[in-house]
């Protein structure tokens, strides 16, 4: 059995690549590139960060982990006692891995 697709009239136009963008993805970028910037010229910045989360009582630390996953991923790579390149490699996957989560939830049309 042959599919045929349903024909749409000419009224109805197709939705632009821009419609279909998350909103959040701006901020996320955004916050990619301020880890990227305090890790180049501040790295003791990231630590403070990091050390200021930990340091939050266990609830609010919990909030911290559960809405900025990636970025508190990325402190605790940074803070980890690996070597720089593994640390730069896997905080590149960590942010494209989520970055590409962000992107695939885009809706479908049908």
């Amino acid at each position: 059995m042959k599919l045929i697709p349903k024909m749409l009239p000419r009224s109805v136009k197709a939705p632009k690549a821009d419609e279909h963008r998350p909103r959040g993805e701006p901020a996320f970028s955004l916050g990619w590139a301020l880890f990227l910037v305090l890790a180049i010229f501040d790295r003791s910045a990231l630590a403070s960060i990091y050390h200021w989360v930990r340091d939050l009582p266990w609830f609010l630390e919990m909030f911290a982990w559960f809405f900025g996953l990636p970025y508190m991923v990325g402190l605790a790579i940074a803070e980890g006692g690996w070597q720089t390149w593994l640390k730069i490699v896997t905080i590149v996957l960590v942010a494209v891995m989520f970055g590409g989560a962000l992107r695939s939830g885009k809706k479908k049309s049908r």
